[in-house]
């Protein structure tokens, strides 16, 4: 299973395109905090983002304007994560599920990207 996950991963990123993090951060983080930001810029492929983080990432862009950029490279991360969270959604990760409604009630709701 590792193994397909792998492929669907490197077929989406391929898909989707090789967004570089961005070299310049304009993300404004809502509640004037931007550690979270700086921090989820420095994930490469193949790591995990700290669901907390994701989760602050996840009001800025409700509250704030997007950087477009910034949502090009985390997207993949992001959708990695809940594609495994449903995939173990038996298992109980209550959290992520969490996010990824957040995240697509926050993507339906935005017209700034």
């Amino acid at each position: 299973m590792a193994l397909y996950q792998s492929d669907r991963t490197i077929a989406f990123r391929r898909a989707y395109g090789k967004a570089a993090s961005p070299e310049k951060l304009t993300q404004e983080a809502f509640e004037g905090n931007d550690r979270h930001l700086r921090r989820l810029l420095r994930i490469k492929i193949g790591e995990r983002p700290d669901v907390q983080d994701l989760w602050e990432y996840l009001q800025d862009l409700r509250h704030t304007d997007i950087q477009g950029s910034l949502l090009a490279y985390l997207l993949p991360f992001c959708l990695e994560l809940w594609c495994e969270d449903y995939a173990a959604l038996a298992t109980s990760t209550a959290d992520l599920w969490s996010i990824s409604i957040q995240f697509w009630l926050t993507a339906r709701s935005s017209t700034s990207i």
